[in-house]
């Protein structure tokens, strides 16, 4: 990632290396809110959407959660 140069920038990129994803989340956000740089809030902000969960991933979730729903409303209405 071609990232402008910059010392909170370059704490998340740290961050990221070492899996410490709670934190990128955290500073990311705040980082893209609070920057003057654009290039350093654009960049904090494809950070945050690059640890955040994809479309496929909510999809998914949905899908889950809705088969659980069905299952447990057929189970309790006794169609098993």
């Amino acid at each position: 990632m071609s990232a402008p140069r910059d010392p909170e920038l370059g704490e998340l990129l740290d961050a990221l290396e070492a899996g410490d994803f709670r934190l990128l989340g955290r500073r990311a956000a705040a980082l893209a809110r609070e920057s003057e740089s654009a290039a350093v809030r654009r960049a904090a902000r494809d950070l945050a959407r690059r640890i955040g969960p994809g479309r496929a991933e909510m999809y998914l979730l949905v899908l889950g959660v809705a088969l659980l729903v069905v299952l447990a409303v057929r189970h309790l209405a006794g169609w098993l």
